[in-house]
Formats: C-alpha cells, structure tokens, sequence
C-alpha cells in the first residue's frame, strides 16, 4: 500500500518550485495513463497530483473503480500527492490503496507564515499605545479589565523579548452576551486582522473526540489526520487564538493546553511543530468563579496568566453602545444608498429600545439593527 502527502493550497507553489529545483516534475493524474511506462516515474523524477481526481470523484464516484485498477498497477516508489481540501474523498474512495496519509510541509510553520503573522510584541511602543487606547474605546465597560490587560500586554512585551514569556494566556469567565468573544475579535481588528481569526469553539466538538478535532487523529485511523487548531494557525494573519467556550472540553484538552501553554508550542497528531512564541490565546467560557475552580485542573490554572469575570454592562455602557452603534449604522446605510438620515430618525430609534431590561448585549445589538431598519425603511 501506498503512503499519500497532503499539501496545503497556498504551499503549493512554493513545494512546486523546490521539486522543479530538484529535478523532479509533478502532474496532474489524467496525464498517469500516458506515462506509465516512462522510466522518471520509476525513478522519483515524476510525482503525481490527484487533486483533479478528487474533483472528479464529488461528481462521478463510479471514476474511484477505474483510477483502482491503474493504481495496482504502479510501484509504491511513486509519490502520490494531493489537495488537503479533497484529502478526505481520495482517503474514503481508496482506502485500500493508501496506507498512510503525510503532511508535506518539512519547513518550520514559523518560517513559512512569520511574514504573514502579526503579534502583539511585533508593534513599535507608539503603536502600542494607539491600539490600547482604541481596544479601550470599543470595548465597552470592564473598566478594571481593560486597565489590567494594558498592564498585562506591557509587561508581556517585555518578559517575551527576554524570552522568559511565549505565550499570553487570558481567561475571560462570564454570561453570555457580556462581551468576551467581542474582546478578541477587537483584540484581532486592532492587530490588522482581516477576516481569519483563529477560532475554536468546543461548543462543535464531542468531548470524545475533542483531542482530535482539535490537533487531528492519529496516523493509520480513519478520520481527519489534520485537526482544526492547526489549519486554522496556519491561515490566520495574527497571532491571536481564540478558545470558545472552554467549559466544554475534556480533561484530555485541559492536558493539552496545559502543555502547550508551558512550552509554548505543541505538535499535531502528524508530529509537525506549531511554534506559539508572540501570541495571546483568550478562554472564554459561561462558568462562574466557583464552577471554575471545580471544574478546571489546578495546574492548569496556575498555567493562566489572566483570570477574570466579566459582568453585565451597566446602563451608562449600554447607552455609550447604542450612540455608537447607532452612528456606525446610520453611516454605512447612507454611504450604501446615498440615501439622508435624519439625526431626529436616530433619536426615535433609542426612544424605543429598552436598554434597562436588555442584559446581553449580542441582543441588543440585533434589536438595535432591527428597529433601525424598520423605521428607516417605512
């Protein structure tokens, strides 16, 4: 049986040029039937890309009995590579044919993405201060928590330079619609994220298969060997990792991050290392303090480097959101229809929300875009 390595789309290119360096030409599988009995596919000179199998394959599945038999016919010198996107039809249509599934990529993820990645200890001090000011005015309320991450991401700065730091560890604990997830995607805007931020959220995951989900299976098993923390790392432009609702993960994730929060690294279930050095990871979970404690292993506690609770806005804040937001819709609505409105429209917009018995502000925010809507279109 034969082993089959994946490769991600935007390392192809670059994979391609190295082979081409190399002596060694890859084509694409239609072209396999021509050259069978060309001695550079014997000879390592030639590596076969099944991509365009694996798009036939979604329509025409009846194709997987044909590709087989020319299969059985080809040593298993010859390398076999292909799209991580159609690694899973390829795997499930072949199952007898590939015994093992590898990631190409050798170099370092550092030195592949670092250009890519921007992280918090990257900025000059001025432009420091400028995000923390702007992350302080956008995130509404949480005086006390804004006050302690600017400490915080200072003195990370710092102790990362002298690299006695790697990663910063926030866990934000609170009700829903209090604004936790909001402060990393702030965070992230800030940073010059555009639109992947690195998000897991273990409200997807099966606590049984959470460990895998996260950083893929193990090789030989049927399933994703490539899990999604690590796809997710690697097409992010910040060094930012968001942890979504944390209270649902197994004591096998808790052990996991335990580790990787001490090293500053971790390796996925292929053995390929994901260097963590520059980045703040942010926990967010729905638990309150005492859950907390019984809930979430000592050691990996002491493993945080900022535990907080996050409470409901008070009226004031909430009044501060809904002028502001209001602005930023009153704005975009002008600008996409060149249409006029009245600041007297905004004012019976807020005369209408009732911001007193609205704790959640994700409501809010949907509540506030609906009545706008409904008044400015009638």
């Amino acid at each position: 049986m034969k082993k089959l390595y994946v490769y991600y789309d935007d390392q192809f290119e670059q994979y391609r040029q190295d082979r081409e360096k190399e002596g060694i030409k890859i084509i694409s599988i239609p072209k396999i039937s021509k050259i069978q009995e060309d001695s550079r596919l014997l000879n390592g000179e030639i590596e076969v890309d099944l991509t365009t199998l694996g798009m036939a394959l979604q329509n025409r599945g009846d194709l997987a009995f044909n590709f087989e038999t020319i299969f059985e016919t080809i040593p298993d010198e010859v390398k076999f590579i292909v799209s991580d996107e159609f690694k899973d039809i390829i795997k499930k249509s072949f199952k007898f044919d590939f015994c093992e599934f590898v990631h190409l990529y050798n170099i370092k993820e550092e030195n592949m993405t670092k250009d890519k990645k921007v992280g918090i200890c990257d900025l000059p001090n001025n432009k420091i201060e400028q995000l923390l000011k702007q992350f302080s005015e956008k995130i509404y309320g949480h005086t006390r928590f804004k006050n302690d991450l600017n400490k915080k991401i200072k003195t990370y700065r710092v102790l990362n330079k002298l690299e006695e730091q790697k990663v910063l560890s926030i866990f934000i604990m609170g009700e829903s619609g209090t604004g936790k997830t909001e402060t990393a995607n702030c965070l992230y805007k800030l940073l010059g994220g555009k639109d992947n931020i690195c998000k897991i959220s273990f409200a997807n995951y099966s606590s049984k298969d959470s460990l895998n989900s996260l950083i893929g299976s193990p090789r030989g098993y049927i399933g994703s060997e490539d899990g999604e923390l690590a796809k997710k790392i690697r097409k992010t432009d910040v060094k930012l990792i968001l942890i979504d609702e944390f209270e649902k993960a197994d004591e096998k994730v808790h052990n996991f991050f335990l580790e990787s929060l001490e090293k500053g690294s971790f390796s996925d279930s292929q053995g390929n290392d994901y260097d963590l050095n520059g980045f703040i990871i942010i926990f967010t979970s729905n638990m309150n303090p005492e859950t907390f404690k019984k809930n979430i292993l000592p050691e990996l506690i002491s493993r945080f480097d900022y535990i907080c609770q996050f409470n409901q806005l008070q009226k004031k804040d909430k009044e501060n959101f809904l002028n502001d937001y209001l602005q930023d819709l009153k704005k975009k609505y002008e600008k996409k229809y060149n249409k006029k409105i009245s600041d007297d429209i905004i004012e019976s917009i807020k005369k209408v929300i009732d911001i007193d018995n609205c704790c959640n502000i994700r409501i809010l925010k949907k509540d506030v875009a609906c009545k706008f809507i409904e008044i400015v279109e009638n």
